[in-house]
């Protein structure tokens, strides 16, 4: 998160979401700015030569989505829920579709077809060193949706699904079919 931060001098504090992929060392930022390339081998397992920026993707998304059209998507995301007390239960494997399918209806899809692979367990996927280790468990989401309200679903790409986005998680990817 730092290090994207970085990237985006002089608009840091900036809005923006990412996602990196140790296995295919890919990184992915949605942001409004062209981050700088010159912070990232240093803080990920890139080359500078195989990253790809690409520049104002909820804008060319924005102008080429449609109401009801679908769409191939993926998304990583902290499935947790917080109960009445604002203790936070991670989502166990047979709940994520119905966690999945609470989240779209929130944000303006539905999922017609999706292939939930959980990545939590020992140890967690991620892990946030404060004063004590925070565990952030993460699931990853990938299939078919379809766009039913277009202003929510606009927001989503915007501002992602589900919690923990400082740590890389709800940045929602989506390609045509």
């Amino acid at each position: 998160h730092s290090a994207i931060e970085q990237s985006l001098n002089p608009h840091q504090g900036s809005k923006f979401l990412f996602r990196y992929d140790k296995r295919c060392r890919t990184l992915i930022i949605s942001s409004e700015y062209r981050p700088s390339i010159n912070y990232f081998d240093q803080f990920f397992e890139v080359n500078k030569k195989d990253i790809t920026i690409i520049e104002n993707y909820e804008d060319k998304l924005f102008n080429n989505i449609e109401q009801d059209k679908c769409y191939k998507f993926y998304l990583e995301a902290n499935a947790i829920t917080r109960n009445e007390k604002s203790n936070a239960t991670f989502v166990k494997q047979e709940n994520l579709n119905e966690w999945i399918d609470k989240r779209a209806s929130d944000n303006g899809f539905v999922i017609l077809r999706n292939t939930p692979r959980e990545r939590y367990g020992l140890p967690p996927t991620k892990t946030v060193y404060g004063k004590k280790g925070v565990p952030i468990y993460t699931a990853d989401f990938k299939g078919t949706l379809k766009i039913t309200d277009i202003e929510k679903f606009q927001k989503a790409l915007t501002n992602g699904v589900g919690r923990s986005k400082t740590y890389g998680c709800g940045l929602l990817w989506i390609n045509e079919q």
